[in-house]
């Protein structure tokens, strides 16, 4: 008889549902947490699958986090208005202490004394790249119950990052420091390898108009050659991968005619 009630008993356990999260998002031990999450579903669903958006979501998530554990000392899911235009205030001025330390060679790294993910004041562009990054990040988790009430709801998603031609790399300055890098006097094979590289790498740069990360993303087997059968000529172009193309949209940049 007790073996039966027994049985009884895990049966109607097993009938029973285990308590569920009053959101979309699943268990999660915090809001950190809650962001890995999202992140997750944001790489599922690049085309691309290089996950450059998020490698650039975490850039900005170190940002904020770094200031709701030493500054504002809310949590995300808690925060008002309020909070939303302290931390907009704090990108606009950042204090002193808020600054990456430095050694005499480098910035110190993550567990060191004296650590910020903040190594200079955040221009323009950079603090609506990172405003843009939270209320993301706010519209999703409101979207999933996380949070009752998106905090930016009424700020909207800031402006995108606007092309400042000043920061453009003036072609004179390229010659300079192709032309000092050419003069340099390289005694060992290695320096000299590394030398040809770094030019090899400004010159694709500045003739290819590529992203940074996709030459860097690319192997030489990206340089490929075309024949044209009619004009018998060889057309040598670049193909950028899907991987690392922005956007997953993969392309071929011409490069040069040998006849």
């Amino acid at each position: 008889m007790n073996d039966r009630l027994i049985a009884l008993f895990q049966a109607t356990d097993l009938m029973v549902p285990a308590p569920q999260p009053d959101h979309a998002l699943g268990p999660v031990d915090d809001d950190w947490d809650a962001v890995e999450v999202w992140l997750r579903s944001v790489a599922r669903k690049s085309q691309s699958r290089s996950n450059a958006t998020v490698t650039t979501y975490r850039f900005h998530l170190a940002k904020l986090r770094w200031y709701c554990e030493n500054v504002r000392r809310v949590t995300p899911s808690r925060w008002s208005l309020q909070d939303v235009e302290a931390f907009k205030d704090f990108l606009a001025d950042l204090p002193v202490d808020a600054l990456c330390a430095r050694t005499k060679t480098r910035y110190v790294g993550p567990g060191e004394t004296g650590y910020t993910p903040f190594r200079m004041q955040p221009a323009a562009g950079s603090r609506s790249d990172i405003e843009r990054f939270v209320h993301a990040m706010f519209k999703a988790w409101h979207g999933t119950g996380y949070i009752r009430i998106n905090p930016m709801a009424l700020e909207g998603a800031g402006t995108r990052r606007s092309i400042n031609p000043r920061r453009a790399v003036d072609v004179n300055l390229y010659e300079l420091v192709l032309e000092t890098m050419e003069k340099e006097e390289l005694d060992k094979p290695a320096a000299r390898q590394t030398n040809l590289r770094d030019r090899f790498i400004l010159v694709a740069l500045r003739e290819l108009g590529l992203r940074a990360s996709e030459l860097v993303g690319s192997k030489m087997g990206a340089f490929q050659q075309i024949p044209d059968t009619k004009t018998k000529r060889h057309y040598w172009v670049f193909h950028v991968n899907a991987k690392v193309a922005k956007g997953g949209k993969e392309r071929w940049v011409p490069v040069v005619t040998c006849n």
